[in-house]
């Protein structure tokens, strides 16, 4: 039940994610994130004689607290390892505009993505 849940869950923050135009080009965090983060709750909701439906929050408590932590990790060390990759020469984060207009595949990777001719 609880996979069920959270797939139908899943689901819809992938749809809203794109009504949003939050950039998750695999759709990562739409799934793997949110996912663990609802797989965790309920394991803290429904573990067996350990669980908040058992009378018992510190599983819970402990996974709201992992949760957490886990994001505030995973957003500070990207941030600053993409700041570090934006002040080495030739790694900016952003292409040029012009890069842009040209095409990315053929500014970043020196080839033609789609043969239009």
């Amino acid at each position: 039940i609880l996979g069920l849940v959270t797939g139908i869950i899943t689901f819809y923050v992938v749809f809203f994610k794109d009504k949003l135009r939050f950039d998750d080009a695999l759709d990562v965090f739409a799934v793997h994130g949110v996912g663990g983060m609802v797989g965790l709750l309920g394991c803290g909701i429904f573990a067996k004689e350990i669980g908040l439906i058992e009378g018992e929050s510190a599983l819970l408590m402990d996974n709201i607290v992992l949760i957490v932590s886990t994001f505030v990790y995973a957003l500070v060390a990207t941030f600053v390892l993409l700041k570090i990759l934006d002040v080495i020469p030739g790694l900016g984060l952003r292409s040029t505009e012009s890069e842009e207009d040209a095409g990315l595949d053929t500014s970043d990777h020196g080839e033609a993505g789609y043969q239009l001719n």
